[in-house]
């Protein structure tokens, strides 16, 4: 169920009905793999009690400003947890650096892994 192309758009806990950033991520084999037009994700996720994700993901500055729903970091670990469902799910997440820095985090499947 969880395997595939997700498109994903981040929020704030304020604002969630705002989008402040969007990009894809692949959930393979228990990895996490995506980016955006700034950043790259790579991590990890793991499923509970049938529906429950929890992801830890390293989100990495490759281009252009370091501004992000993160906040100016070059490089931090996002925490995300939230109950998966067939096609669309979201998550409530934060910054491992600086716990402060939450976020929401809406997950949308795009295709299926070949």
């Amino acid at each position: 169920m969880i395997e595939g192309l997700w498109s994903i758009s981040f929020s704030t806990v304020d604002q969630p009905q705002e989008v402040a950033s969007g990009g894809v991520v692949v959930f393979e084999t228990l990895r996490v793999f995506g980016g955006d037009s700034t950043y790259f994700y790579t991590g990890n996720y793991s499923i509970s009690n049938g529906n429950q994700i929890t992801a830890t993901v390293s989100a990495n500055h490759y281009f252009g400003p370091t501004l992000s729903i993160f906040g100016p970091l070059e490089t931090c670990t996002i925490i995300m947890k939230g109950s998966i469902a067939v096609g669309e799910f979201n998550v409530q997440g934060y910054v491992r650096e600086n716990p402060m820095l939450q976020f929401m985090a809406k997950f949308v499947k795009r295709a299926e892994l070949p």
